[in-house]
C-alpha cells in the first residue's frame, strides 16, 4: 500500500509504534480546571422502553479531555511515534484553594492536599483516555503503574502535570 492509497481512504493510516526505551520520559502541563471522566448514568429510552447508559460529564469534561489530548498529540509528534510497552503515569492535579479556607500555614506552603470532590480515580481515568486519544501512548492498558495526587494551590496555575515514563 502506498501513502497515497492510505490518504485516499483505501486503507487506514496507523502510526508506527515502537517500544519506549527504558527511562524514556515525557512531561507536560495542561492548564485549566481538572474535570473527571464521569460514570455511566442509567436511563430508560422512551422510544424503545429499554434501559440504556449515557456518559455524564458534558461539555466541561469534553474541554478538559481535549486540552489533554492536544498536549499529548504535540508530545507524540516530537517523539515521532506513540509510546508502547509498560508505562508509569504520574499525575498531579492542581485545583485552586478556596479563599475562605486559606490559613497562614497553607499560605506559607502554597498548597495543601485536596480531600474533596472530584474523585482522584475518575480524574486519572480522564488523563489515561485522553493521552491514548491524543496518540501519545498506544493504549491506556499499557499503564502498569500510577502515581496520582490532587492538591489545592493558593495561587499560580491550575490544571495537571502529566509524566509518562517507560519502565522497560
Amino acid at each position: 500500500m502506498t501513502d497515497q492509497q492510505a490518504l485516499d481512504g483505501l486503507a487506514p493510516v496507523v502510526p508506527e509504534t515502537r517500544p519506549a526505551a527504558r527511562g524514556q520520559r515525557v512531561e507536560f502541563d495542561v492548564y485549566g480546571v481538572p474535570y473527571p471522566q464521569g460514570s455511566l448514568s442509567p436511563f430508560i429510552d422512551r422510544a424503545t422502553g429499554q434501559a440504556r447508559n449515557k456518559p455524564s460529564g458534558g461539555s466541561k469534561f469534553g474541554a478538559w479531555r481535549n486540552a489533554i489530548a492536544e498536549r499529548a498529540e504535540r508530545e507524540r509528534d516530537l517523539l515521532g511515534a506513540p509510546l508502547d510497552g509498560p508505562l508509569r503515569l504520574t499525575v498531579t492535579f492542581r485545583h485552586i484553594m478556596p479563599s475562605s479556607t486559606i490559613r497562614k500555614g497553607h499560605r506559607l506552603a502554597g498548597w495543601r492536599w485536596k480531600t474533596t470532590t472530584p474523585d482522584l480515580d475518575k480524574l486519572v481515568r480522564s488523563v489515561g483516555d485522553a493521552i491514548t486519544f491524543g496518540g501519545l501512548i498506544v493504549d491506556d492498558r499499557l499503564i502498569v503503574e500510577i502515581v496520582a495526587r490532587k492538591v489545592e494551590v493558593v495561587s499560580d496555575w491550575t490544571g495537571a502535570r502529566v509524566i509518562v515514563e517507560a519502565l522497560t
